[in-house]
């Protein structure tokens, strides 16, 4: 097998203006984490009070389910299956907290990540090498070396580009700079949003880690998309 799985995530998918469906990626630019900071206690350093009233108006929670759910994060991150990255390890557990507390909210899926064997233990000899410290949940998951869950192996719906700073939790997707960025390689997103196959999977990656390319100067790693039922 050529990837290796990163994690799995709780999303509610948002359709972007002037476009006819949504994009089915990770991103939080485009879509919602249904395990944002608000799901864990109060820290102090993260001041995510300010806006919780928002939060409970969008994802319709009343103070009792917000802190039901945090109550559950905290115990699952003991158990080691999720993290602060917004990351689940193991499908059963992320459907089971979408099940468990967000079985009213309409658009809701669980998508994965899986990145290429290479790209990961390349990346992770930099980090050892420079000694970087603290390098992110994505990268700490892919350390564990997760299984697919071998009773639902999802469906492999596209391949996403993922801009990562190591050590920020936020993941980019290529979308941020438009779905049209790869018309050049003569490449368009079919109807999740992402690219269709694994054709020009190096001309595209050397086109995004390109200084000269107009993206953001991440590191951008290829990673291969499922959607889970």
């Amino acid at each position: 097998m050529r990837y290796q799985l990163g994690g799995y995530f709780a999303m509610q998918l948002n359709r972007p203006a002037n476009a006819p469906h949504p994009y089915f990626t990770v991103c939080t630019n485009f879509n919602d984490s249904l395990l944002d900071y608000w799901a864990w206690q109060p820290m102090a350093w993260l001041k995510h009070e300010e806006d919780l009233t928002k939060i409970k108006e969008k994802f319709a929670l009343s103070d009792q389910r917000l802190e039901a759910i945090r109550t559950w994060v905290a115990a699952k991150e003991t158990e080691g299956k999720l993290s602060f990255g917004k990351i689940f390890s193991d499908l059963k557990t992320a459907k089971a907290y979408r099940a468990q507390f967000f079985n009213h909210l309409p658009n809701t899926c669980i998508l994965s990540l899986s990145f290429l064997k290479e790209d990961v233990q390349e990346t992770l000899q930099m980090i050892k090498i420079n000694g970087m410290g603290h390098a992110g949940h994505l990268w700490e998951n892919l350390t564990r070396h997760l299984k697919p869950d071998p009773e639902e192996p999802g469906e492999v719906i596209g391949y996403d580009v993922i801009g990562v700073e190591l050590g920020v939790e936020t993941l980019d997707s290529f979308l941020v700079h438009g779905k049209n960025l790869f018309e050049p390689l003569g490449v368009q997103v079919n109807q999740y949003g992402l690219v269709p196959d694994e054709t020009k999977e190096k001309e595209i990656i050397n086109f995004m880690n390109n200084p000269d390319n107009p993206v953001a100067p991440e590191l951008w790693y290829w990673a291969q998309v499922k959607l889970y039922s």
